[in-house]
């Protein structure tokens, strides 16, 4: 039942070229480096953002569509995986 709701928000994503202003939003998590650093220094954590579900979902098709491209075009070489390009392009 929400496999058509998906489809329809994913092709209206990539149709205007960026998600609904909802799913604009990640939740930031300050996480500590490593164990035992001064957790009152604010230079010890990095922040880890927690994404939508709906932009983890249009990535992923973009992802696939982008190496689905580079592979017919020829522009994809072979020794190097194809999830590593497609993230790397969308980060």
């Amino acid at each position: 039942m929400t496999l058509p709701y998906l489809t329809s928000m994913v092709n209206a994503s990539l149709a205007q070229g960026r998600l609904p202003v909802s799913q604009r939003h990640a939740i930031v998590t300050p996480l500590l480096k490593k164990t035992g650093l001064d957790t009152a220094d604010m230079s010890n954590f990095r922040p880890v953002s927690n994404l939508s579900f709906m932009s983890k979902v249009v990535k992923r098709a973009v992802a696939s569509q982008l190496t689905e491209y580079l592979s017919a075009s020829g522009l994809l070489h072979a020794t190097v995986p194809a999830v590593s390009i497609s993230e790397e392009a969308l980060d």
